[in-house]
């Protein structure tokens, strides 16, 4: 007894015993053998046939919407050999449920008439490739069949959506240090598992923070569905979630804006003079979104109103000189700023205190000099002037502490005057200005000149004489050997409107007088009269007291 195990079909086998082929056949050759000799026969032909074992597997079970899935027949066996037949291989059905979703890329499903006969069916390709437009669980199935029946394999696969991540914030503005709670709000209906969660955090410069500071907590880590999060330094954050599934990876970002107190200066305060009405401004880092507005605290010690809210208050008013400290704080709601302050000055208006405030002078006459006073040391003056027309020879402008003596002169027979318009200074404060006048006298004028005369010796000089209208409280003849209005001397006694002048010397001689009047002008000098004494001639030869002469001689 001799035991054999085919393990293939005998399909496409072909067998020759004796010169004969027999196809789609093993055979079986029996040898024996014993002291008398040997013998040999055949067994042909065998049929061997084999079982259906019905299998297939996919490229993968689980995948993106409009992308495919392959399906290969794994199937073994199944080959039936009959004597009356070519070998009979099986036949390859497939069908996917639902029928709805799917499109087939390649291959063919095959159909089985609604039968169970093999025989009947139309069979399928080995492979098949749908591609599913619409997510959710498919049954794929395959049916694999012969003349002895049929068998089925069924395979699940999930189509799944991409994914469209979402996710709130507890808060997306606050102040350091910030807890922030991400809560995940995508929709994962469309998926067919748990996708892959990925926190990140990025970083921007600003609301006074530069370097990123933060850190999960409650036990959240950058894979967790939700994520919690502490932020320690100023700035933006930048919060993206990814997921990942089948389809790939998408991502969202929402933004953390964490803010810190504020910081302020209050610009420079110019100083003043007298008294104050000032409009502070202050520069302040808000340290903050610009949505998010700033409170103002100021304080004006001294000043009225004394405080204020209002980011550029004014005018704040002192009345008042002194230093004046200005305070202030700024709040963004996470806190205050720390105090700014700055200083500035009223200072003291200087003020000319001078109580004589005028001189008249005769024109063509000097002024007399100007000492300037102020209530404080140190002041410093400035001046103007303007006159009254025809007044001339005025200083038009200078500075110093006195105003200096000046010669002025009138060409009106009425008075003028000159106005200088005089402002203490002291630092950049400037006084009241005050006006000084000096009135220009015109020189009083004699209706009638002293008029000279040449005589011989001894003779009679024409009358000197002057004339005025008006009072007269001295008349002083002078005389002078050039002519000159200063430097004459006095004729004693001759003190009245005119003066006969002496012939008793010759020579030549100028005469004027000096009247002395009431008033500014006290004093009228004449034009000088010249006066010219000739010597009498006298005869050297005397003639004879008689003579005689021809007729027609000379005397």
């Amino acid at each position: 007894f001799v035991k054999h195990t085919f393990e293939k079909s005998s399909c496409g086998v072909t067998s020759i015993v004796n010169i004969k082929s027999y196809e789609d056949d093993y055979y079986a050759k029996i040898l024996a053998e014993n002291i008398s000799g040997k013998s040999e026969s055949y067994q042909v032909p065998l049929h061997i046939s084999t079982p259906l074992v019905v299998d297939f597997s996919l490229s993968k079970d689980t995948t993106c919407i409009n992308t495919s899935i392959c399906a290969v027949n794994e199937s073994v066996g199944g080959d039936i050999v009959t004597t009356t037949a070519p070998c009979e291989h099986p036949k390859s059905i497939w069908s996917i449920s639902p029928s709805t979703g799917w499109t087939l890329k390649s291959g063919t499903l095959g159909d089985d008439k609604g039968s169970d006969k093999a025989i009947d069916w139309i069979p399928g390709s080995d492979e098949i490739c749908p591609i599913f437009t619409k997510s959710g669980s498919y049954k794929i199935t395959y049916k694999g069949g012969n003349s002895c029946g049929f068998f089925t394999k069924d395979r699940d696969v999930c189509i799944e959506d991409p994914l469209t991540p979402t996710f709130t914030l507890s808060n997306s503005l606050g102040c350091a240090p910030l807890s922030v709670n991400a809560t995940n709000t995508t929709n994962i209906s469309g998926s067919c598992s748990t996708p892959e969660y990925t926190w990140e955090v990025s970083y921007t410069q600003g609301f006074c923070g530069t370097t990123s500071a933060y850190k999960f907590i409650n036990g959240t880590s950058p894979i967790s569905p939700n994520a919690a999060f502490e932020f320690s330094n100023a700035g933006t954050y930048q919060i993206r979630l990814t997921m990942t599934n089948t389809c790939g990876s998408q991502s969202v970002t929402n933004n953390v804006e964490v803010k810190v107190p504020p910081t302020v200066i209050i610009n420079p305060i110019p100083d003043y003079c007298g008294t104050a009405a000032i409009m502070p401004t202050a520069t302040a880092n808000s340290c903050a979104p610009l949505t998010v507005p700033l409170k103002y605290f100021w304080e004006f010690p001294g000043g009225l109103p004394s405080t204020s809210n209002l980011e550029t208050p004014g005018p704040i008013n002192y009345a008042a000189t002194g230093t004046y400290t200005v305070k202030l704080y700024v709040d963004n709601g996470c806190g205050l700023s720390p105090q700014a302050t700055t200083t500035f000055k009223v200072n003291t208006l200087p003020q000319l205190t001078n109580t004589d405030l005028s001189q008249s002078i005769c024109s063509g006459f000097p002024t007399n000099s100007v000492t300037f006073l102020s209530d404080i040391p140190g002041a410093t003056f400035s001046w103007t002037a303007k006159s009254s027309t025809g007044v001339t020879g005025f200083i038009a402008s200078g500075s110093g502490n006195t105003l200096p003596s000046q010669v002025i002169n009138t060409t009106n027979p009425f008075p003028g005057t000159v106005t200088y318009s005089i402002t203490p200074t002291i630092g950049t404060c400037s006084g009241t200005t005050v006006d000084y006048i000096v009135n220009v006298i015109p020189q009083p004028v004699l209706i009638s000149q002293p008029n000279g005369s040449e005589v011989c010796q001894f003779g009679i000089p024409d009358l000197l004489s002057v004339g005025y209208i008006g009072s007269v409280d001295a008349y002083r003849w002078y005389r002078n050997s050039v002519d000159d209005v200063k430097t004459g001397s006095v004729i004693g006694g001759a003190i009245t409107a005119s003066y006969q002048p002496d012939a008793s010397v010759v020579g030549t001689t100028y005469y004027y007088c000096v009247l002395t009047i009431p008033g500014t002008c006290t004093t009228i000098v004449s034009k000088t009269a010249k006066v010219v004494v000739t010597a009498i001639p006298t005869i050297a030869t005397q003639p004879k007291l008689t003579q005689t002469i021809c007729v027609g001689g000379t005397i």
